[in-house]
This record gives structure tokens, C-alpha cells and sequence, in this order.
């Protein structure tokens, strides 16, 4: 709960153009997951969406790319189905960072 409640207060610093403060709370939620969970539990993949999605708010494609990869690595690690809402999310993710990139 602690690690969900800071990548929400990540998300929601992005909404104040406060980029760096929302990049620190989404990794610190990931740091904090990570000692907490399996390495492919859905809970650390969620986490790399939200960075993902920081990034791609602060057009940093590469940082964005990586951060959604890797949830989608771990969602299909931790063997959830393909309809499965976290799942689609990065998928959808992945395909705006693609279209953004290319603007």
C-alpha cells in the first residue's frame, strides 16, 4: 500500500509539470516494492508503468520505453493472461510512446 500510494503521488506531480519530484516518488515505490514482492509479481510491473508514463509526459522516450518493456516482461513472467487490465495498459503505453517518438 505504501508503494501504491507513492507512484499515485508520482502520478499526480506529473499533473504539476513537477517532473522530478513524481520520477523520485514512482522509483522509491519501485524500490520499496521490490524489497517486498517477487521480482515478477504484477505489483512491480504496474509500478514501471506509472514511471513509464512519467516519462513519456516529460517526453523521455527511451527512459519510457525501457520502464514499459520491463512491465511487460514481468506481466508475461508472471504468467497472467493476455486480457489481463495491467497487461493491456503497458501494451497501450508502449504503443503511445511509439506514436509520440515518432511526431
Amino acid at each position: 500500500d505504501f508503494a501504491r500510494a507513492l507512484a499515485t503521488k508520482g502520478s499526480s506531480l506529473v499533473g504539476r509539470g513537477d517532473f522530478q519530484t513524481a520520477i523520485n516518488c514512482a522509483k522509491e515505490a519501485l524500490r520499496v516494492c521490490t524489497e517486498i514482492v517477487d521480482p515478477t509479481h504484477p505489483s512491480i510491473a504496474e509500478v514501471n508503468v506509472t514511471i513509464g508514463s512519467i516519462y513519456l509526459r516529460n517526453c523521455q522516450f527511451p527512459e519510457a520505453t525501457a520502464a514499459v518493456q520491463a512491465a511487460i516482461e514481468i506481466y508475461r513472467q508472471s504468467n497472467v493472461d493476455d486480457d489481463f487490465p495491467g497487461l493491456q495498459e503497458a501494451i497501450t503505453l508502449m504503443e503511445r510512446i511509439e506514436r509520440d517518438e515518432m511526431l
